[in-house]
């Protein structure tokens, strides 16, 4: 099965450990790569455990909402499976040239 997320998506938290950070927007910044349960991950100078074994996302939340073990953040790990991506629909602009053909 593939991964949920890519690359800058904007997704819900539908799962956490922290239940006031489930429903949060957040963006997909970076791919951490596949971590098995129990190994650590490094970010930014912190260290952080691998809840689940998943595919892991640096996240953020301009606002400084996400709670983690350090407090309050504007970035955190998630695993893949625990969001669920916001879809985005790509505007089609459809004009009309002098001729009348459709672009």
């Amino acid at each position: 099965m593939g991964m949920h997320c890519k690359v800058n998506d904007l997704a819900f938290i539908r799962k956490a450990l922290r239940p006031e950070n489930i429903g949060l927007v957040i963006e997909c910044k970076e791919y951490l790569g596949y971590y098995l349960r129990g190994d650590d991950i490094e970010m930014n100078g912190e260290r952080w455990g691998a809840i689940i074994s998943d595919n892991y996302w640096r996240i953020e939340n301009s606002y400084g909402e996400i709670e983690t073990m350090y407090g309050k953040s504007t970035v955190a790990i998630s695993p893949d499976t625990w969001l669920e991506p916001i879809p985005t629909k790509k505007l089609i602009i459809h004009e009309t040239t002098e001729d009348g053909l459709h672009v």
